[in-house]
């Protein structure tokens, strides 16, 4: 959600495989599977929603009617005052996938609350969160839950570091592609999107619409893992790597540096400040 799909066109590849998952629709069971996820670590992570449209809610016109809502819901957290309601949330599913094999499909809506070992998991700095698009993501989580996601790994951008000369090399380094678009680069395997537009918000899903999230999972730490080598070839060639070009926080709904706290902006030397540029070349050290 929130990223830009390929524009290159590539030999037909074969589809990434459906792995092996567990699908979980009770909190018992969550926080029992969950418990077992400790940092420091690295999952692979996603979220499927639905549009939710609630017809006696106003919603916030211009900008600053949506800073007053989101200060309104600062202060409400805060005060512990903030009360889940369901009808708000658009959150259906959790897909997560552990460095052990583990994929691991959470049915929200099917369970009516939140296990808290996830909220856990979204709010440690230790445990990174990695898959294309996660800042979308992570405002999903503060709009429907009031949650922060800590250690956010936005895969497209770590992948451009890797491929800048393949992945849209003529769009600026903010522009954040899909998984559809890195996965043929970085693993060799292509992903079938028809299901993601589907309905999630039911009382079972599908076989396929849990072979898709558990794959998207899968993928998204699968390709982080071989990027951490490819970049780390980079870096051995003497060409800068900053894993703060792809690394922050989602708080309050907007990316912070991870170390400071300040806004973290899409920024990396090797594309030009001018968007119409582009990819411009790596800087040695």
């Amino acid at each position: 959600m929130g990223v830009l799909q390929s524009t290159t066109s590539l030999p037909k590849l074969p589809l990434y495989p459906v792995p092996h998952y567990c699908y979980i629709n009770t909190i018992a069971e969550a926080n029992d599977v969950l418990r077992g996820i400790q940092g420091p670590a690295v999952i692979g992570f996603d979220l499927e929603a639905v549009a939710v449209n609630l017809p006696d809610v106003p919603k916030p016109r211009g900008k600053a009617d949506k800073k007053k809502k989101l200060a309104a819901q600062i202060q409400q957290r805060k005060d512990g005052l903030f009360e889940l309601d369901w009808k708000a949330v658009t959150i259906c599913l959790v897909q997560i996938a552990t460095e052990d094999g583990g994929v691991f499909l959470i049915h929200l809506s099917a369970m009516g609350d939140v296990p808290l070992e996830l909220l856990r998991i979204c709010e440690s700095p230790l445990v990174l969160k990695v898959t294309t698009g996660i800042y979308s993501d992570g405002q999903r989580l503060w709009d429907s839950f009031r949650w922060n996601l800590y250690g956010a790994v936005t895969l497209g951008l770590m992948a451009k570091l890797a491929f800048p000369e393949q992945i849209h090399p003529k769009l600026p380094y903010s522009a954040d592609p899909g998984l559809t678009t890195i996965l043929p680069h970085v693993l060799g395997y292509s992903v079938d999107k028809h299901v993601q537009h589907s309905d999630w918000n039911v009382a079972e899903l599908s076989k396929e619409q849990k072979d898709y999230a558990a794959t998207d999972a899968h993928a998204a730490l699968k390709a982080f893992q071989q990027l951490l080598v490819l970049l780390a070839q980079v870096q051995s060639n003497g060409d800068l790597v900053d894993e703060n070009w792809y690394t922050f926080d989602v708080v309050e709904r907007k990316r912070v540096e991870r170390n400071s706290g300040t806004e973290w902006k899409a920024a990396c030397p090797w594309w030009s400040g001018l968007a119409s540029e582009g990819f411009v070349g790596r800087n040695l050290n």
